[in-house]
């Protein structure tokens, strides 16, 4: 009974789970982007840490909190469905650091950011999404590649050179 004195069922406990994994991801991407002064490289490693996090295999992961991130992925689409707002508060430390840092290259004149919310949402969205989708099964070594392949696709576009 004193379960459900704090959660309403499994899903609301999950996304507790979910929601100190990703306080700790902000924690450590904040510290990995501190040492970090050109906004670019800020961003560009910002892509790279969130789609590496994103595509880690649960299996793989270390004690590290932040690296459950993909073992969650699940249970978040499905949360999706049901309780949009839940997941955008649980998923906002990370949002608002990658906003800060695209601000940051916005207002150095690296990179265009229209609208600063919609621009980091398709970011942030399209690296963990494609992490989760495109990653071959038991094939981590080529988690960098991949991860700066999808840098250059969101930098350069989809344009022919």
């Amino acid at each position: 009974r004193s379960f459900y004195q704090f959660f309403d069922g499994k899903q609301h406990l999950l996304l507790a789970v979910y929601e100190d994994a990703i306080r700790a991801a902000a924690l450590e991407l904040e510290t990995i982007c501190d040492g970090i002064d050109d906004p670019l490289e800020r961003l560009h490693i910002s892509i790279v840490t969130i789609y590496e996090w994103s595509e880690r295999e649960p299996s793989l992961a270390t004690p590290s909190p932040h690296l459950a991130v993909r073992s969650m992925a699940a249970f978040i689409f499905e949360l999706m469905a049901t309780d949009r707002d839940a997941v955008v508060v649980a998923t906002e430390p990370v949002f608002a650091l990658l906003l800060s840092v695209l601000q940051r290259a916005a207002d150095a004149g690296v990179v265009k950011a229209d609208n600063l919310r919609a621009d980091g949402a398709f970011l942030m969205q399209t690296t963990m999404f494609n992490a989760f989708g495109t990653a071959p099964v038991g094939d981590a070594e080529g988690r960098r590649g991949r991860a700066e392949a999808l840098w250059e696709r969101l930098f350069r576009g989809l344009a022919a050179a």
